[in-house]
């Protein structure tokens, strides 16, 4: 009776290892052979990962070598195509980074204030971690979807990131593997106050804390709340109907004004100038007052964030109905967007 099902296993697993086999060939699936834990091997379809029984084996020879801790994180020059994030205190692998197409993953150490607490997963040149890893390492309450308590999420076919009431426009997508998402390091630091420090290229990335609190930056660490207020309400009345560069557009311009000698250095002192005439219609007609937009409330707060459409601008005109002979003749023209020429 062993022997028969003995002999039923060892079909069973011949027939799984032919038919995974068959999957590699035709690439529809990946394993990694790293990261095999008991008796399941993770398989990674076009769908996600999955987590398979694979038979175990009767008998284990004297001379077979034993499995590798999947907790010990291994310094990245012995391990340069590790399977997933790998921690140093005892957390499950992630073999999900491997359904990404191209070659094997490279993987940096990170450390915390100089001790070992992860190796990481790096993209092309840059180190990056999901906020669930991120915060597992900094101590904080995360997942896919929030980081302390602050909901994190991307809008606009991912163009912009919604960090709480924040708006924070991506230099480059967010890269998604399955269901996770993953962020640059340096980015994550960015934005909760931390620093980093590389050594040997990539390979090794040292987190300094330091004792900080690590939080997600809420809108009031970074602009006033009545400067988003009245910021938002002369975008939407001045170019309510552009797009959403157009919007940041002519916010850029009454922010380069509060910078600038020439005019006052507060949003509202410069919406409402009349130092040498009205400076923006809206404020006689009362468009002002007009409720603004989401999407001019969001181009407002990228404007606030440092997103720059329309470089040194301090004027803008719709040459249709504006008087554009003057500022070709006086100015110097910096950008078209949307409806609106833009001069310095």
């Amino acid at each position: 009776m062993k022997r028969k099902s003995g002999q039923r296993r060892k079909k069973l697993r011949l027939l799984a290892i032919s038919i995974i086999t068959v999957l590699l060939l035709c690439g529809s699936v990946r394993v990694d052979p790293n990261r095999s834990i008991g008796n399941k091997v993770y398989v990674i379809t076009n769908s996600g990962v999955q987590a398979q029984e694979s038979p175990a084996p009767e008998t284990q020879t004297e001379d077979a070598e034993p499995a590798e801790n999947a907790n010990d994180a291994k310094p990245a020059a012995e391990n340069p195509e590790g399977a997933g994030l790998e921690y140093a205190l005892g957390a499950a692998p992630y073999a999900s980074m491997l359904s990404i197409s191209g070659p094997r993953l490279k993987y940096a150490n990170v450390s915390v204030d100089g001790d070992l607490a992860c190796t990481a997963p790096v993209f092309g040149d840059t180190v990056c971690m999901t906020l669930t890893d991120y915060g597992r390492i900094m101590g904080v309450l995360a997942n896919n979807d929030s980081f302390g308590g602050v909901s994190v999420k991307t809008v606009l076919d991912g163009a912009v990131l919604e960090i709480g009431d924040r708006c924070i426009r991506l230099e480059k997508p967010l890269i998604t593997v399955g269901a996770k998402t993953y962020y640059p390091l340096a980015f994550l630091c960015e934005q909760t106050g931390l620093s980093l420090k590389y050594t040997d290229g990539n390979k090794n990335v040292n987190i300094i804390k330091e004792g900080n609190v690590c939080k997600l930056k809420t809108g009031s660490a970074v602009y006033k709340e009545a400067d988003l207020y009245w910021l938002s309400r002369i975008v939407y009345a001045e170019a309510g109907a552009e797009s959403l560069d157009g919007m940041i557009a002519v916010g850029n311009v009454i922010l380069n004004r509060v910078e600038s000698d020439l005019f006052p250095n507060s949003i509202i002192d410069v919406i409402f100038d009349k130092k040498h005439a009205v400076q923006f219609t809206p404020t006689m007609t009362g468009g002002i007052n007009n409720t603004p937009s989401e999407l001019a409330v969001m181009a407002a707060k990228l404007a606030l964030e440092g997103v720059n459409i329309s470089g040194d601008s301090l004027y803008f005109v719709n040459p249709t109905i504006g008087l554009s002979d003057w500022f070709r003749r006086t100015r110097t023209f910096v950008v078209r967007v949307g409806n609106h020429d833009f001069y310095s």
